[in-house]
């Protein structure tokens, strides 16, 4: 590898570490406040939710069916299948305590190799989608598609989840300080293909 190679990777690699530190700062100001202690959980409400695959709730107990979430939505609370111990789901320590997945990690296990990345916050509860290649709204909808099947809920459910949608500036400029948003998605951007 020659100087240039290495000042290219060393800048990409700080690149993507500010432009994580910055979506975690935003999004942290940005966390949903705590429900109530008197609110219960939406998966009590109603004693079923479909969107976690018809699992019911014990009755009067107030806890998520086995195997699900309860993640932050701009409608409230939402039960999602359980990632987190997935294989190819990646835990960091905290004080982050990040979780991020590739696509094919079975195969690669580096951004370098990855057209997109996926990160979750436990504590906030919220995503960062990271757009690592063109064509951006390709990529974009693949990183969609596995959001949506990763967390087993519906199209309409994708764009209530509390998450950026980003490219960082070496990938394209343009779009760098964008939340792309989810494609279909109210307020996202628009690209050939949504």
């Amino acid at each position: 590898m020659n100087q240039q190679n290495i000042l290219t990777l060393v800048l990409a690699v700080a690149t993507l570490a500010l432009i994580g530190f910055t979506g975690t700062l935003y999004f942290l100001a940005q966390v949903p406040s705590a429900r109530p202690s008197d609110t219960p959980p939406v998966s009590t409400l109603l004693g079923t939710n479909p969107r976690a695959g018809g699992n019911t709730t014990p009755a009067g107990t107030g806890n998520p069916p086995p195997n699900t979430l309860e993640i932050a939505s701009s409608n409230g609370p939402i039960l999602v299948r359980e990632f987190t111990k997935d294989i190819g789901v990646a835990s960091t320590t905290p004080p982050s305590s990040f979780l991020s997945w590739f696509p094919n990690s079975e195969v690669s296990t580096t951004t370098a190799e990855s057209a997109y990345e996926i990160l979750y916050s436990p504590e906030g509860t919220f995503f960062i989608v990271v757009i690592l290649k063109e064509p951006i709204g390709e990529v974009r909808r693949s990183a969609t598609k596995n959001l949506i099947e990763k967390l087993g809920i519906s199209n309409a459910d994708i764009c209530t989840l509390v998450a950026d949608v980003n490219v960082p500036y070496f990938v394209n400029e343009f779009y760098s300080a964008k939340n792309l948003g989810f494609p279909g998605c109210p307020g996202a951007e628009k690209f050939e293909g949504d």
